[in-house]
């Protein structure tokens, strides 16, 4: 593609709003772009941690849909959405974004659930688009809510993975975040990305900080047996 993506660091912006950008929404994805980690991990840790027994119901909760596994372990599980480690850069943009007058939309494969949280204790999003106990909101399902809702081309999008890349097709403008160089490269050969955004520290230091190693002995022999009995439903948890 033509052009060539900014890459900006939490201490650097990029430009401010151009006039006609503050009549097209900015939607942003939530898991691994607005946060550093995946609110469904997030949950499910959260139910290992305190009701760890729930996790027997994982397989009848996924035999359901995926839409319903993840509302299921969203009623039962709490985060404290304001220790989430956030992307700083992406963070300072929207908040200049919103101040310039633009409408900011979070649209994520997360439960709604958890995504209104989120969203309440940020205080940008104008609407928030996100799975609820029918249907996972993510790759074409969200790229055809979003376009239903403000046309082809219609809106500017922010993502972080190739799973995005339908709705980067359907977008007027892409930005991304925190993308490896070999999955740069390739999405950069469908679209072109206006702006990239670096998340020091990304997905892997987030995901063991949430982990918390040294609160986990009080758990192993609970842990154990159940994860050897679910080790199997990894794959579809991940996808």
């Amino acid at each position: 593609m033509d052009g060539l993506a900014h890459s900006y660091r939490p201490d650097e912006l990029p430009e401010r709003t151009a006039a006609n950008d503050a009549d097209v929404p900015l939607v942003v994805d939530l898991d691994g772009t607005l946060i550093k980690t995946d609110l469904l991990f997030e949950s499910l840790l959260s139910l290992v941690k305190r009701r760890p027994l729930w996790l027997l119901m994982l397989p009848f909760w996924l035999l359901a849909g995926k839409a319903v596994l993840k509302r299921e372990i969203a009623r039962r599980t709490q985060i404290d959405v304001r220790l989430l480690p956030y992307n700083e850069a992406l963070l300072e943009y929207l908040r200049a974004q919103r101040q310039s007058g633009r409408r900011l939309v979070l649209a994520t494969g997360a439960d709604a659930l958890l995504a209104r949280d989120v969203a309440d204790y940020l205080g940008l999003f104008d609407t928030v688009h996100a799975s609820d106990a029918d249907n996972s909101l993510t790759g074409v399902r969200k790229r055809d809510r979003l376009v239903a809702c403000h046309g082809q081309g219609g809106f500017d999008y922010v993502g972080n993975e190739l799973r995005d890349l339908a709705i980067w097709r359907a977008a007027r403008r892409c930005h991304a975040v925190a993308l490896g160089r070999r999955l740069r490269g390739r999405i950069e050969r469908s679209v072109s990305l206006q702006n990239h955004f670096e998340a020091p520290g990304g997905v892997v230091r987030a995901l063991l900080r949430a982990l918390r190693p040294h609160q986990w002995s009080k758990n192993l022999l609970v842990l154990v047996p159940v994860l050897a009995a679910h080790i199997s439903l990894a794959p579809t948890l991940l996808g």
